[in-house]
């Protein structure tokens, strides 16, 4: 870990295990956002060594990509926490030892992994977009299908609304099969999350269709 991932991550910890809004958001709930941070980041790791990209550069941008939740205090915000984000991050960034680009790309990676847009100008190019497809990644990644699973209830669904559940995403699925991503690396990552989605709820569709009420 280089000295300057090691400030970031002490700079990303402070925000979102300390200066939170803590009457919106719990402790767990910012617990959660912390860790879904430290996977981007690891995501981002991977990526740039394979295509070659700067590493240190990715991986603190994944590591700040949601750092801005420590000022979120309304649902309604959510569409704009990238921005929020570059914005809270923004001093920290420039302070870095990286040459001008490098800290704008960080930025611009960081402003438009929710929307594919910054609020300020600047180019969208590989490197930042490979910020929000690491965002992606570990969005649908195995923990993911726990979490949406428990979110859901599903559990306590009845059989008939566990199954179109099921179906709805499993249709979703094979939509973002399609997509595209920034690197091959990612695309390839994508594909293999996506694929074991549908074999997941494939199985578990499967196994509910034997069930007898």
């Amino acid at each position: 870990m280089t000295e300057q991932i090691r400030k970031t991550l002490e700079f990303v910890n402070k925000k979102l295990l300390n200066e939170y809004n803590k009457t919106f958001f719990s402790k767990e709930q910012m617990s959660y956002r912390y860790e879904h941070t430290l996977r981007v980041a690891a995501i981002g790791q991977k990526i740039a060594r394979a295509e070659k990209m700067n590493e240190e550069a990715l991986t603190i941008a994944c590591l700040l990509h949601d750092v801005g939740y420590c000022e979120i205090a309304d649902f309604s915000q959510y569409s704009e926490h990238g921005f929020i984000s570059a914005r809270v991050a923004k001093a920290f960034v420039n302070g870095l030892n990286f040459d001008e680009k490098t800290k704008l790309d960080i930025l611009a990676g960081i402003a438009s992994h929710v929307t594919d847009e910054a609020d300020f100008p600047c180019e969208l190019n590989v490197f930042t977009k490979t910020v929000g497809d690491c965002d992606n990644i570990d969005r649908f990644d195995v923990f993911r299908i726990y979490d949406n699973l428990q979110d859901a209830e599903f559990r306590d669904m009845p059989l008939e609304k566990q199954k179109t559940f099921i179906e709805e995403r499993l249709t979703k699925f094979e939509k973002y099969k399609k997509i595209q991503f920034a690197t091959v690396t990612a695309t390839k990552m994508w594909d293999e999350k996506i694929k074991f989605q549908i074999i997941f709820y494939g199985k578990l569709l499967e196994q509910l269709n034997q069930t007898i009420e």
